[in-house]
């Protein structure tokens, strides 16, 4: 089954698209090919607001991002980070032996004009690299109060990952005053990994043609040369499967329209936002500068997260943990490309039902009314059904098939199943291990065993009760489905 992607990257691709990736070959060195790289060039500048030079890579968006700080810093570099990919670019730097320093916000906070000003002010930095939009932690920098700083600063290159942004957010690159702007294919434009993209000013050039060590496949000024000598074309064989999809996906783009391409992602990301809140969930971020096409979610639901995806994935999604130090601690969703509203929607109600959080499974309760009474042991080996009486009671028999217990509640569309000790809720299950209870039942003739949710004095009571009913068959003939389509089950009571 496929899984419908809602991580940052990559992201879903349209059928349509994907179909443009395979068209037959034709010779790179052909004026086919370079009409075809001359038309994405000339898209791609509309799309990111500059008149500057558009570069392509049979890449990911990191070899552009190590080239451009070997091209473009001859002195010092300052690398301001809010998060785990400004950190790789300090790596790049390091690791290529230019003379760089870190500038790091806390996690989930932004580079702030100060820290900008602090540093320029030195006088011992000409390149600067910032990250637009962190992935890991779900914000955004402000660049146009950014811009205002560095732009004092007219000798110093700016470089700005836009990987996950770029298409998705409005950055207007001249307007800015970015000289060199990095993106990627996989992201907000919507088309699988392997093709980065970036926008080059005359001012980084010129630079560059000061700098030694360079290296070679991404070496700005070779790869400019060959765009401008050609023309449009490049040193080495690209992926002309990529650029077919991509000129088409660009048409896609500006038919749709910049600015409302952004108003779109802005739509979208309030609905994460306010799902998150109706469903006391925290948005890990500053408010005030949370990013437009991916969400990070603290993980405060008690459910670890690779349960939630497992169980997701079971619906037909892939979500994307915390990353680096907020793994486990946070979850993220994205929310970028061509995504609409109605699938972000549908996502995110099944997403409520795979967490079924105990404060929206208490408040369905007051719905109806309820009386439990718990299931006690009989020697006869007949175990006395549990009897709940709640407004709209649909029964089932325990003892149907799993496949007929699936069938009912697919069809009523129940999707949280609270576990109940007396009227007290003590764990939370979904349908897909009510089906995986019945069968351990059935194959074991155990209790709650396998159950997610239960507390550890829950399990070791669960387990202790084990060797007692091991002849025994668990039977229930009533579950409850209140309006909220939640359903409801007792559980045996240790004493009887």
């Amino acid at each position: 089954m496929h899984k419908r992607l809602y991580i940052p990257g990559p992201v879903e691709v349209s059928e349509d698209v994907l179909a443009q990736m395979s068209k037959p070959m034709i010779g790179h060195r052909t004026k086919d090919a370079t009409k075809l790289q001359q038309d994405i060039s000339e898209k791609l500048q509309k799309v990111m607001g500059t008149k500057n030079t558009i570069v392509l890579s049979t890449s990911s968006g990191s070899g552009l991002m190590e080239g451009a700080v070997r091209s473009f810093t001859k002195n010092r570099a300052a690398v301001f980070s809010i998060g785990a990919f400004g950190k790789r670019w300090h790596k790049m730097c390091t690791s290529n032996g230019i003379a760089a320093d870190i500038f790091e916000s806390e996690l989930g906070h932004i580079t702030t004009p100060e820290m900008i000003e602090s540093a320029l002010s030195t006088g011992k930095y000409d390149l600067i690299t910032i990250t637009q939009n962190e992935t890991s932690t779900g914000i955004h920098n402000p660049m146009k109060e950014l811009s205002e700083v560095y732009k004092k600063y007219p000798d110093v290159i700016v470089c700005v990952d836009t990987v996950s942004s770029m298409a998705g957010d409005l950055i207007p690159v001249d307007e800015l005053g970015i000289d060199v702007c990095i993106t990627s294919t996989q992201k907000c434009l919507g088309l699988p990994p392997g093709m980065a993209i970036a926008s080059v000013s005359e001012k980084a050039l010129k630079k560059a043609e000061t700098v030694e060590n360079r290296g070679l496949y991404f070496d700005y000024l070779e790869l400019v040369k060959f765009v401008k000598e050609k023309p449009f074309q490049y040193p080495s064989t690209p992926s002309l499967s990529h650029m077919y999809a991509l000129d088409y996906q660009l048409d896609k783009i500006l038919a749709e329209g910049i600015e409302k391409r952004y108003e779109r992602h802005c739509r979208l990301a309030s609905i994460v936002w306010d799902w998150a809140k109706e469903n006391n969930l925290e948005i890990y971020s500053d408010p005030e500068h949370l990013s437009v096409t991916v969400t990070c979610i603290t993980n405060n639901t008690g459910i670890p997260f690779s349960e939630i995806n497992k169980k997701m994935g079971e619906k037909g999604y892939l979500m994307s943990n915390g990353y680096g130090p907020l793994k486990d601690k946070t979850f993220r969703i994205a929310h970028m490309a061509d995504t609409t509203e109605e699938e972000l929607k549908t996502m995110l109600k099944d997403l409520s039902g795979v967490l079924g959080m105990k404060e929206v499974i208490e408040n369905s309760w007051k719905a109806g009314e309820r009386s439990v009474s718990t299931l006690n042991k009989n020697p006869s080996n007949q175990i006395p059904v549990s009897t709940i009486a709640v407004t709209n009671v649909l029964t089932v028999d325990w003892e149907d098939s799993i496949a007929q217990v699936a069938a009912i509640m697919a069809d009523k569309n129940i999707s949280t199943l609270p576990v109940m000790d007396g009227d007290e809720i003590v764990g939370v299950v979904t349908e897909f291990d009510i089906v995986e209870l019945i069968a351990n039942c059935v194959e074991r003739e155990g209790l709650f065993v396998q159950i997610s949710g239960l507390s550890e004095e829950d399990r070791v009571y669960a387990d202790a009760m084990y060797s007692d009913i091991q002849n025994e068959m668990m039977k229930i003939t009533k579950i409850v489905k209140p309006e909220s389509l939640n359903i409801h089950v007792a559980r045996y009571n240790e004493t009887g």
